[in-house]
């Protein structure tokens, strides 16, 4: 499929009402990232310049990168490049950002890579992320982890 034809930028907010302590909690704790991103941890010490990656439930190591800013419990960014190789296998700058509004806060997802993406990628980024961060949503407020067939998403694909 054809590249958008600039930088590929995904862009989601969403609300979630909890403290937000309660969210960076759940984003920088490994233990409780599985629970909302598909198995998955996001792991690093949370320091500027400390290295992050995603590891699967299998162990092994989906993505790494490096953390370029942090204000706990509002914003981090980092660099993040896929292990796997390929012409999807793009680096990335994500950000996290939380803004309290007053019982609930906002969450806004950027993921933005430096060149031209493939539609369908893109088209799968921006299907997928709302889910993830739904899942996390879910589990702040109700303490139950979401069921999400991710495969399901992709059906129309087929």
């Amino acid at each position: 499929m054809a590249s958008d034809g600039g930088t590929a930028e995904i862009d989601y907010e969403i609300y979630i009402a909890a403290a937000p302590e309660r969210i960076w909690a759940a984003l920088t704790d490994a233990s409780v990232s599985r629970l909302w991103f598909f198995g998955r941890r996001i792991e690093s010490d949370w320091g500027a310049g400390s290295a992050l990656c995603y590891r699967m439930p299998n162990g092994g190591i989906e993505a790494s990168g490096r953390i370029t800013e942090i204000d706990a419990p509002r914003l981090v960014r980092f660099n993040l490049s896929p292990v796997r190789e390929g012409p999807d296998a793009m680096s990335s700058a994500v950000s996290f950002e939380i803004t309290d509004c007053g019982g609930m806060c906002r969450l806004a997802f950027s993921e933005v890579h430096a060149a031209p993406v493939s539609g369908r990628r893109i088209v799968a980024a921006r299907r997928v992320w709302p889910v993830i961060l739904s899942g996390l949503k879910t589990l702040l407020e109700t303490g139950r982890q979401a069921e999400i067939d991710i495969a399901r998403l992709f059906d129309d694909e087929a």
